[in-house]
């Protein structure tokens, strides 16, 4: 099985998935984009790309696992993959907030990705996402986003 991860642009490294894909290497077909963490010891592995390169990566694909970033999740949705979302988390200093946290319980609820909050588990969520039916329509996620952007006073309904 082919399996693409991306952890986005951000600053903050997100080392911690990235071992965990180090330690399933074997079972899967990876391809990292790993970012501004540490690379990991994988055989398919960059630090970024530009948009063209990540559909040509998105489109081979069998399965995405990516943190919670809607640019990512949404352009991975629009090519109709079925994502497992690690979310950053503020107190993990591996992003400044809590939003993915916040995302990716909202998406999930929403039957959009699985929600991998326990990086132990991810095998797991790996099994879940497989078996899952493939939702390419965005209008949960936009939901989603708007309600999350309600509750931090950025979006007011005309």
């Amino acid at each position: 099985m082919k399996v693409f991860v991306t952890v986005g642009t951000d600053v903050h490294p997100f080392n911690r998935l990235l071992k965990k894909i180090e330690e399933l290497d074997k079972k899967y077909d990876f391809t990292v984009q790993y970012g501004s963490s540490q690379k990991p010891k994988i055989k398919k592995a960059f630090d970024f790309c530009s948009r063209e390169e990540m559909e040509k990566y998105l489109k081979k694909t069998d399965l995405v696992i990516s943190h919670a970033g809607a640019g990512s999740t949404i352009y991975a949705k629009r090519l109709g993959k079925n994502i497992v979302v690690v979310p950053r988390r503020g107190d993990s200093k591996a992003h400044a907030d809590h939003h993915q946290f916040e995302l990716a319980k909202t998406m999930a609820a929403e039957g959009l990705v699985i929600n991998c909050e326990n990086v132990n588990k991810l095998e797991d969520c790996i099994k879940k996402a497989k078996k899952m039916k493939k939702k390419t329509y965005l209008k949960g996620m936009i939901k989603g986003l708007k309600e999350i952007l309600k509750e931090w006073k950025v979006y007011e309904k005309e």
